[in-house]
């Protein structure tokens, strides 16, 4: 669990004042337990950036691809490579042989967008 404390320093932190801040619902907890059922097919886009175990990086790549809607995004973040992040990187790359994910080059992030249909 993240403290309150946490929590709040890091709440807008990278979106503030942008004009979809108001639109943003950034959520702290742990997302082993999470409830995604209130936000199945509602969401834009998911940021995932979470445990860095590969257990947590199915579970939360699971709930995010519920969660976002037809034509939304989901982002994963700390796609290092194996020597850093290693449930990241393996989780991702098992998921690329089924789906089109796109590393975007030169960063720490992979993409996927939810089909139309």
């Amino acid at each position: 669990d993240i403290d309150a404390g946490r929590a709040e320093a890091f709440a807008g932190f990278y979106y503030e004042g942008a004009a979809c801040a108001g639109r943003i619902e950034q959520l702290f907890g742990d997302s082993m337990t999470f409830d995604e059922t209130p936000y199945v097919d509602r969401c834009d886009m998911v940021f995932v950036d979470g445990g860095h175990a590969r257990s947590h990086v199915e579970n939360d790549t699971r709930k995010a691809m519920r969660m976002v809607k037809p034509g939304g995004w989901v982002a994963w973040h700390d796609y290092h490579g194996p020597r850093r992040a290693r449930g990241v990187f393996d989780a991702l790359n098992a998921l690329a042989k089924t789906l089109p994910l796109r590393h975007v080059a030169g960063t720490a992030l992979v993409l996927w967008q939810r089909p139309l249909s």
